[in-house]
Formats: structure tokens, C-alpha cells, sequence
């Protein structure tokens, strides 16, 4: 196989076709785990606890991070409590207080996504609440 680290070179191991039972195949395992590593530092996995102190001190990338892992449940609770109509702009009124209230977390007190997902909650009972008194 040689040094090469691309993943092509990986999937050429497994896409060949065997002659001989599978155990008997010879692969190049130090190829793999390079790949490995090398497709971990790409996609730094960051904690969501890391990610609301990197937002915190304004870091866009961290934003987009958590964005990505909590749009859909914000999404979901907004769309079932206030219904899908109002739900996407609830969503975006929540990932604001995260950008400004990110410094607030205590990671002592408790997991990011508790914390972030009860200020959803309270957003959208916030919502609610303004609904009813506007209907009376």
C-alpha cells in the first residue's frame, strides 16, 4: 500500500475483491489510523461546553457549531409549543439570546444543552404568554 494516507487508499483495501477467506487479507492498518487522525484535527470536535465559551468571546465558527448540533430540537420544541408557522422565528430569537448570553453559562451548574435548551423553553413560554394576553 505504501505511505499514502488518502482515504482513496483505504477504500482501495476494502474494494478489492478476495480470493482468500477475510482473515487471511492483508491490511494496511498504520494507513488507517493516519486517516483517521487526519479526518479528526479536519473536523475538531469540540465540546458544546468549549463551544459556549469560544461564543462567549464572539467566536462565529463556535456559533455556527452549536447552531448546527441544536437547530433542529430548538426547531422542534418551537414548532410543536408555538406551532411551525411561528417556530422559525422563535428559533432565530433563541440562537440570538445564546450570542448574547453565552457568558452567563456556568459549566458547574450544569450541561450546555440543559441550559441552552431551558432558555428555548422559557422563549417560547415567553411567546406564549404574550399570545394568550394578546387574545384577551
Amino acid at each position: 500500500m505504501g505511505d499514502d494516507t488518502s482515504g482513496a487508499a483505504v477504500a482501495r483495501v476494502f474494494d478489492k475483491p478476495s480470493h482468500t477467506p477475510l482473515e487471511s487479507r492483508q491490511v494496511d492498518t498504520r494507513t488507517t489510523i493516519q486517516v483517521s487522525l487526519h479526518e479528526a484535527n479536519a473536523e475538531e470536535i469540540l465540546s458544546d461546553e468549549m463551544l459556549a465559551s469560544r461564543i462567549a468571546a464572539r467566536d462565529m465558527q463556535a456559533f455556527g457549531q452549536i447552531y448546527d448540533r441544536f437547530a433542529q430540537p430548538v426547531f422542534a420544541m418551537a414548532g410543536h409549543m408555538l406551532g411551525v408557522n411561528e417556530a422559525e422565528e422563535a428559533a432565530q430569537e433563541i440562537f440570538m439570546r445564546l450570542w448574547n448570553k453565552a457568558s452567563q453559562y456556568d459549566p458547574a451548574r450544569g450541561p450546555f444543552s440543559h441550559w441552552f435548551m431551558s432558555i428555548a423553553r422559557n422563549h417560547i413560554l415567553d411567546k406564549l404568554r404574550a399570545r394568550s394576553e394578546r387574545m384577551r
